[in-house]
């Protein structure tokens, strides 16, 4: 506990002492903007995110500190709640990828290690059914109901995750082959509705309770609403009394009209139907809610379905069965309504009617591709032809001599048969309850075609054929995009007998200038060509394919590949191809920089001596007689050779050094190696009558980085302290608790610290030309050079935090009674200054 507590202390002063360790990096021209802000307002600027936590060194000035107050939490990342995109449910797969970001403070792996441990080793992960995300170092993450976008921000939330990016893509999975014609079903109250408003078919046979209606025209005109009575009469007026009861619609209609016209001189009759009448039957077996319904008079077997909720996917629909009175006097097959619309097996129902549903028969599975795959459920259907034309058919990509058969052998065990349906064998090969016959496509590669890639103007497919070459592609330097290198042009070529890989490259201009020359190379089928970028990492597509190339490899057949280093503009490894060249290699390098030693280059050959031990061999190429085409010079490259590309002796790249503030010429100046501040401050004029040397702030890069890598340990030893105070310290109670918690709040604004690079040095010394005062410029560096200030400002754990004017007679105690004094949370002996060069007293 006690050591934990002496860290946070450690890193509390760390954080105000250390040289730009402060969450935001003040430039001067950020300071010189604090020059118009005064007091309190001024203070609060010079803070930075927490008012609590200034950084006194940045602002020229000096500044008294009792003990540094509490630090604020950082704040959370936004979510995005706007996205519309696609939302995460439960079970979903997705692709997930972690990348450590640039400018991450977060733990860091040691040198030498070459994973970040916190990364996952696998990308692909399937949510719970809650949509909850489990990664073994961080436990559950809940991601149901988020976007992409959203998802991704709630995953680099979790703290262990801090300093990676998060990449995070649903992926949509293939729905499973599903029993065919059971989705049937669905809509089934549209459907029901739809049943009273249909014209009466003539068959329709009448029983109590329809009603009937009768009009009278012609010597009288009258209408008539009559019901069917319970005795299957109908009470005609001026008739009497007719028995309808089993009569269908139109003989109940010739039977009135005959009446009518017989009795009754001189009057017509035109016969409709009114209400009618509601029967009860019964749905039964393999139905989703089996019972009695009450349905319209109209009602036939499929409506006695949808009303039972349909048929389960253990219930059959090819043998759907209609009893009455006790004997099955129908049988529906919904096939026939699927897939040739045939409503002629759908019977209407009288009261009474058992609509009766047995178990599933055979069924067959099939899979890929035909137009409708699914589960079959087989009838008179026994060969495979069959099976595929009630699927729908065979699709267009169907790679017919591939097809195979699952099926359960008599012992009980799965074996496959492998069938061509190409072939009349193969399609009238019989079927076995529980088949499952697979049609694979043919494969997505596509034949006589080459593919350009990288910086042209139409990259893609384009057909092959015989004698095509290069320039018969790439017709002319305008089809490339601007920037293109067409000195360099990658072949990627399958081996005509074991399909292994071959890499080519050709010069793509020289090719233009002699159309079939040796340059215009000769294109074969299924070539992939690469036009690179003049400023892209060409790396990026050439290393993956020598890493690919290189599992050919085999004694007596080596890897083809070279290496050139130095001032080029694309130095790395190349494929070594037949007839390739040092030239050749400078080509597919990008060529020489302007810093290039063309005199002598060395070249490295490794050979091997009668099998026994591989010995180096070295030799020196004259690059400027390469270039200017000599064949002796300009010798073919071997497998490993490496070319190393000198620079020109005494060759610094030019450096530059930045002075602002109070100087007579401001500005960014270049250096010379070896240049002293001093001529430079002469070079700007030296300083105006305003200036304060004593609160110069010079910022040097190197010293920022070593500076980060400090900050960066310290975040590493602080972690490790909590961690062991989180395990270990169970019994110290509220004082863990209020470590931990002060630990944490410091170790994220410690990740968040971002070193400036401050060296103290002494202007006034320089200006005066003391022996040893003045130092060596470096590039990158930066100078400012503050206004006269004429505060002292007191901070921390104080009353009344705040600035004073500058009293030369005034000591540290003198300042601090001047701010009320030390309060009851401040530590006396732990009382600094930082003076306003930036050195800590």
């Amino acid at each position: 506990m006690k050591k934990l507590w002496k860290s946070i202390w450690f890193l509390w002063m760390t954080l105000g002492c250390l040289h730009g360790a402060s969450a935001v990096e003040v430039t001067p021209q950020m300071l010189q903007k604090l020059e118009s802000l005064q007091g309190l307002s001024r203070l609060q600027v010079d803070a930075g995110p927490s008012p609590s936590r200034p950084d006194p060194l940045l602002n020229g000035r000096e500044a008294l500190i009792s003990d540094e107050v509490s630090p604020s939490l950082p704040g959370q990342k936004a979510l995005d709640a706007g996205a519309e995109d696609a939302r995460i449910s439960g079970g979903e797969t997705i692709l997930l990828r972690f990348t450590p970001r640039e400018d991450a403070s977060g733990p860091r792996d040691e040198p030498g290690d070459r994973r970040d441990a916190r990364i996952p080793r696998r990308t692909l992960f399937v949510l719970d059914s809650s949509g909850g995300l489990v990664l073994s170092n961080v436990g559950r993450i809940p991601l149901a109901g988020l976007n992409e976008q959203e998802a991704e921000e709630r995953i680099e939330a979790e703290p262990v995750l801090d300093g990676l990016d998060v990449t995070l893509k649903i992926l949509p999975v293939e729905k499973e082959v599903r029993p065919f014609g059971y989705d049937l079903f669905s809509g089934q109250q549209g459907f029901l509705r739809a049943v009273t408003e249909i014209p009466v078919p003539d068959n329709y046979v009448l029983g109590p309770g329809d009603t009937v209606q009768v009009q009278l025209f012609g010597k009288e005109n009258v209408e008539y609403e009559l019901p069917v009575t319970r005795n299957g009469m109908l009470l005609l007026p001026s008739i009497g009394p007719v028995p309808v009861a089993g009569l269908t619609f139109s003989r109940l209609q010739e039977e009135i009209r005959d009446r009518i016209t017989t009795q009754l001189i001189g009057v017509k009759a035109s016969v409709t139907l009114g209400k009618l009448r509601s029967i009860r039957i019964f749905a039964m077996g393999d139905v989703e809610r089996p019972g009695s319904y009450v349905v319209s008079g109209l009602s036939n077997m499929t409506n006695a379905l949808f009303a039972s909720g349909g048929v389960k996917t253990i219930g059959s629909l090819r043998d759907i069965q209609l009893k009455r009175d006790g004997r099955t006097i129908a049988r529906l097959d919904l096939y026939d309504l699927l897939l040739k619309g045939d409503m002629r097996s759908n019977v209407r129902l009288l009261p009474g009617d058992v609509i009766f549903v047995p178990p599933v028969g055979r069924t067959v599975s099939i899979t890929g591709q035909v137009r409708r795959p699914a589960i079959y459920e087989l009838k008179h259907e026994e060969t495979v032809s069959e099976l595929i034309e009630m699927a729908g058919g065979l699709a267009p990509g169907a790679l017919l001599q591939e097809a195979s058969i699952e099926r359960f052998s008599p012992a009980g065990a799965r074996t496959m048969l492998a069938i061509d349906l190409s072939l009349p064998e193969g399609l009238g090969m019989s079927l076995r309850d529980g088949d499952i016959v697979s049609i694979p496509s043919v494969p997505d590669q596509l034949e006589n075609v080459v593919t350009l890639y990288g910086h042209v103007q139409r990259p893609g497919a384009r057909q092959w054929y015989q004698g095509m070459r290069m320039t018969d592609l790439i017709g002319g330097l305008e089809e490339l995009l601007p920037g293109a290198d067409s000195r360099y042009v990658l072949i990627k070529r399958e081996k005509p007998g074991d399909r292994g890989m071959v890499l080519l490259a050709t010069d793509l201009g020289e090719a233009l200038l002699k159309k079939g020359g040796e340059a215009d190379t000769p294109l074969r089928p299924r070539d992939e060509i690469f036009v690179f970028d003049m400023l892209g990492d060409r790396g990026k597509i050439i290393e993956p394919l020598l890493d690919a190339l290189r599992v050919q490899a085999r004694p007596g057949s080596l890897f083809q590949e070279a290496s050139v280093t130095g001032m080029v503009h694309h130095p790395g490894r190349y494929p070594v191809h037949e007839g390739m060249k040092v030239s050749t290699l400078l080509k597919a390098a990008g060529g020489l920089t302007d810093n290039a030693y063309i005199l002598k280059a060395e070249l490295t050959r490794f050979l091997v001596e009668e099998g026994e031990r591989r010995v180096q061999q070295r030799m020196e190429i004259d690059i400027s007689a390469v270039l200017q085409g000599d064949e002796a010079r300009d010798i073919a490259i071997a497998p490993y050779d490496q070319l190393v590309v000198r620079r020109i002796p005494d060759w610094v790249e030019q450096g530059s050094f930045e002075i602002s503030g109070e100087v007579r010429f401001p500005g960014i100046y270049p250096i010379e190696r070896g240049e002293k501040l001093s001529s430079l401050l002469k070079r700007a004029g030296g300083l105006t009558g305003d200036a304060y040397p004593r609160g110069a702030v010079f910022v040097r890069e190197s010293i920022r980085q070593r500076e980060q890598e400090q900050i960066d340990r310290l975040v590493t030893r602080l972690e490790q302290d909590l961690a062991a105070l989180s395990v270990e310290g169970r019994d110290i109670g509220k004082d863990k608790d209020k470590a931990l918690v002060e630990g944490q709040v410091l170790l994220g604004q410690m990740r968040e610290a971002r070193a400036l690079g401050r060296m103290v040095i002494k202007l006034e010394d320089i200006l005066e030309g003391r022996q040893g005062a003045d130092i060596t410029l470096q590039p990158g560096d930066k100078l400012f050079v503050p206004r006269q200030y004429e505060d002292v400002i007191v901070m921390g754990e104080v009353y009344h935090p705040t600035s004073h004017l500058y009293d030369s007679r005034f000591g540290v105690n003198d300042y601090i009674r001047l701010s009320g004094g030390v309060n009851e949370n401040g530590n006396k002996r732990a009382i600094y200054v930082v003076h306003v060069n930036g050195a800590v007293q």
